[in-house]
């Protein structure tokens, strides 16, 4: 009886987990390795650049994102 129990838990915590992963876990990382890069969204050829802390700097000393708080 335990083990049919336990085969159930994972049957179904098995795709729930994949659909987390693949709706929140993969966008949230995507979005964190894009904030390192200079993305220009209009141009998908241009080659995306390594620019590191550059756009948390710009952003820190932007008058307007620092009013918008």
């Amino acid at each position: 009886m335990i083990e049919r129990d336990q085969r159930l838990y994972f049957a179904l915590l098995i795709p729930a987990s994949l659909l987390l992963l693949f709706f929140i876990v993969v966008p949230i990382g995507e979005s964190i390795f894009l904030s390192f890069h200079r993305l220009i969204i209009g141009l998908p050829q241009l080659q995306n650049p390594f620019v590191g802390l550059d756009n948390y700097r710009e952003l820190l000393l932007d008058p307007v994102a620092r009013h918008s708080f």
